[in-house]
């Protein structure tokens, strides 16, 4: 095998496509590191309790492999990295009988064929694009299909694009670092799409629950790795409730509290064979029965959060009325901060902060505002010194605790009223708060 033709971690192939060196994942392409005819039963086995389990409780189980970068652009991969017909996932599919190979989905195929259209995976990462999340979310909707669980899928008409700029995994491990325009592939109808809960780990634990606008759809729950995240958004818009949770084992507690209609596990290809760092010699296997239950693995508690929508005109998450003290409540300095402890429903919240700015015309005409909830900016406002009402959304992006927030105003334009000759107060003053409410929204 070559060495890296450039950088740590990434090897270069044609047209600046990035792909991954890791041994064990090498090993696998190449054929060198394959599963043993017992390690192969062993994954027959997992996949027929899974699916066994599931139909005793009229649940659908289906199993996604992500094929590896290097088996859908081989055209692309640097010379000396041949793409083995011995492979640990030809193994498994092989040994499958009939009936389990029905519900295991390797889109190395479609995602090859898409190539004509629109890139499936990105130049400068390991993952499938947004287009290859679409066209393995269209295999998904096929064996649904097949299984009567569903009617239809959504039609590329019903798909809307942009492009932006990436710097994937692989192209961030180089110096320089290398990006790539890429075109972003969502579904038209995403805004019906409800982001009931989410907690944001962005690694094995991540818990994140979706709502769809019909109440008669589905009920799903799906264990996946960074490769789902690109398939989410099209495969909710059939869940009225889909549960997505980062690991590559089943947690049966989360099945029994929110009896679904489909179970997916997805995988990627690597996985299949990558050597346990704790048993040298062995594979590391998902252990769907582990020490340890979905509370102790997530942080949540069973149940879940219920999906019901929060009702406008509900009670206040926090009420402070500054105008209650002794004295008015001015902001000091450039910034404030304040960390509230209350309890943060899983929707997103609607923010009204009612102040007046200090101004002194003509030296200062106004204050500019800026608020930053959770470290994420969710406004800039330009107050003119009477009482206004500033009023924002609070998205479930920076809603990441259930106990804390919190809220920083950043005001450049404070000044001592001394210096502008407004009065005998030497501080640099910007906002008089009084009051803050925050709601569910509706």
């Amino acid at each position: 095998m070559p060495d890296p033709p450039a950088g740590p971690g990434a090897l270069v192939g044609n047209d600046d496509h990035l792909f991954d060196p890791m041994a064990h994942l090498v090993g696998q392409l190449t054929g060198r590191l394959t599963l043993s005819p017992l390690q192969v039963q062993r994954w027959v086995s997992l996949i027929e309790t899974r699916a066994a389990w599931c139909r005793q409780r009229n649940m659908q189980y289906y199993l996604v492999v992500t094929p590896l970068k290097y088996v859908v652009y081989p055209d692309k991969a640097p010379p000396g990295f041949p793409v083995s017909a011995d492979r640990p996932i030809q193994r498994l599919l092989a040994a499958l009988p009939p009936e389990l190979r029905s519900i295991v989905i390797y889109p190395a195929d479609a995602l090859r064929e898409g190539r004509s259209e629109a890139e499936t995976y990105f130049r400068t990462d390991m993952h499938w694009t947004d287009f290859g999340g679409y066209l393995v979310y269209l295999k998904i909707c096929e064996a649904m299909r097949r299984d009567g669980a569903l009617p239809n899928n959504l039609p590329k008409l019903a798909l809307t694009r942009g492009t932006y700029r990436r710097v994937g995994d692989l192209g961030i491990r180089l110096t320089p670092e290398r990006s790539e325009m890429a075109i972003r592939v969502r579904p038209a109808e995403e805004a019906s799409l409800r982001h009931i809960y989410a907690n944001f780990t962005y690694n094995v634990g991540q818990v994140e629950i979706f709502g769809g606008a019909d109440p008669a759809s589905l009920r799903g729950v799906i264990f996946r790795d960074s490769h789902g995240s690109f398939v989410l958004p099209f495969l909710a818009m059939h869940f009225r409730r889909l549960v997505a949770v980062a690991a590559d084992n089943m947690f049966y507690d989360l099945l029994r509290s929110e009896r679904p209609d489909v179970v997916i596990t997805q995988v990627s290809e690597h996985a299949l064979c990558e050597p346990d760092p704790q048993n040298t010699g062995d594979i590391r296997f998902p252990n769907d029965f582990p020490p340890v239950d979905f509370a102790a693995f997530s942080g949540l508690a069973l149940p879940l959060v219920s999906n019901a929508a929060h009702q406008a005109g509900s009670s206040a998450i926090v009420d402070l009325d500054f105008t209650d003290r002794p004295e008015p409540v001015w902001t000091v300095g450039e910034s404030t901060e304040m960390v509230l402890k209350c309890r943060i429903p899983y929707v997103a919240c609607d923010l009204a902060l009612t102040v007046s700015a200090f101004v002194h015309p003509p030296q200062l005409m106004a204050q500019r505002v800026e608020l930053v909830v959770n470290g994420m900016s969710v406004g800039r406002f330009s107050l003119t010194g009477d009482v206004e009402t500033i009023a924002c959304r609070l998205p479930l992006e920076c809603l990441f605790s259930g106990r804390t927030l919190r809220l920083e105003l950043f005001h450049p334009d404070c000044a001592s009223p001394r210096a502008l000759g407004a009065g005998p107060e030497d501080r640099e003053i910007g906002l008089e708060l009084r009051r803050l409410t925050i709601h569910p929204a509706a």
